[in-house]
């Protein structure tokens, strides 16, 4: 079956269609990560606040890694940001990365600014709208910032069908093709989070976007993109569906655009910020069509996780991965499975 750009916007036309029919209730204190990160609390006077983040890093490395890198110091993460109101209804998100890594890749280090944007609350009494360079929702891991949930953020689905706009471009870093993160790319998001009367909550958003996003190797790859997710909780359940759908061109290669489409199911019990355990499950499969006469390719894979706070301030995290770079052909050596045990003081 071939999904096309108005399949996208199905997801909007039905979280429209259900949004009037809810009744609201008051009852639940949850709120979902697009709400938190993408609003503020209302505000009668304008506000600023400042945030930093500072990741120092030691690395020890042997001439065998990917990466080839000397023992030495660095910072992995050096960012600078403002956000705050300009008023009740009206929030801005501003932040900076100045260390060298994928963000500046093009000039290895210093400020690049790739969360730019701007949220218009509560428009038309209806919902939420965000414009500019955002985190972009479809998997919930990498929607999570990284240093959150380190433990989770680095699995195989990640880079190859979410973080990147071409499958197995993770594995092509070293040879400049199509290496993009689609992790924060710059559009317009309608998003808002309605409250149940059963006690739990359902959050939509619904996107597009028109650009590369954040370039992490080279500028020829362009994209155009729908993202939508609707995000079901209710106690200590989440579960969300999230989904890409667009086409992406190589401007040097291509001749005409070919369809990329993205699908990601998430699935968590309790949660990993605060209770003393958890489980984390998260689906994703993708198809790229390729060249004229060609057949598309397709992957899938999953992660699945389960942390335990011992004591306070440790954290035992365990984690099995498992990346298949094409489902049409089986035994080959782009299967990838992993397992990993995580040991976090936080």
């Amino acid at each position: 079956m071939k999904i096309t750009i108005r399949d996208g916007f199905v997801v909007l036309a039905i979280a429209s269609a259900i949004y009037p029919a809810m009744s609201v209730a008051d009852n639940s204190n949850y709120v979902s990560f697009p709400m938190a990160y993408m609003t503020l609390p209302d505000t009668s006077e304008p506000t600023a606040n400042m945030h930093v983040l500072i990741e120092p890093t030691y690395r020890n490395s042997d001439s065998n890694n990917v990466y080839d890198l000397d023992n030495d110091f660095s910072f992995d993460r050096l960012r600078l940001g403002v956000y705050g109101s300009f008023s009740e209804k009206v929030d801005y998100f501003l932040t900076t990365e100045m260390a060298p890594n994928a963000i500046t890749n093009e000039t290895g280090g210093g400020a690049k600014a790739f969360i730019a944007h701007m949220t218009f609350k509560d428009v038309m009494g209806a919902a939420n709208i965000a414009a500019g360079s955002m985190a972009v929702p479809m998997g919930h891991s990498f929607f999570v910032p990284s240093w959150e949930s380190p433990w989770i953020n680095y699995a195989d689905i990640e880079y190859n069908l979410y973080g990147c706009g071409s499958i197995n471009c993770y594995a092509e870093f070293d040879s400049g093709k199509n290496f993009y993160t689609n992790i924060w790319k710059p559009g317009v998001m309608v998003f808002d989070q309605v409250e149940l009367s059963n006690g739990g909550s359902l959050t939509y958003t619904a996107g597009l976007y028109n650009t590369s996003g954040t370039e992490m190797t080279d500028n020829r790859v362009k994209q155009k993109d729908f993202n939508g997710s609707i995000e079901y909780h209710h106690g200590d359940f989440l579960f969300v569906y999230g989904t890409r759908i667009g086409a992406s061109e190589d401007v040097t290669a291509w001749s005409s655009e070919r369809d990329r489409t993205r699908h990601a199911l998430t699935f968590m019990y309790n949660d990993f910020r605060k209770d003393k355990w958890w489980l984390w499950g998260e689906y994703m499969r993708g198809t790229d069509e390729q060249a004229a006469g060609v057949d598309d390719v397709t992957a899938d894979g999953y992660f699945a996780a389960l942390g335990f706070k011992f004591a306070p301030r440790w954290e035992l995290m365990l984690r099995h991965s498992e990346f298949d770079r094409n489902v049409d052909v089986g035994g080959d050596d782009r299967q990838c499975r992993n397992f990993r045990n995580y040991l976090h003081w936080q």
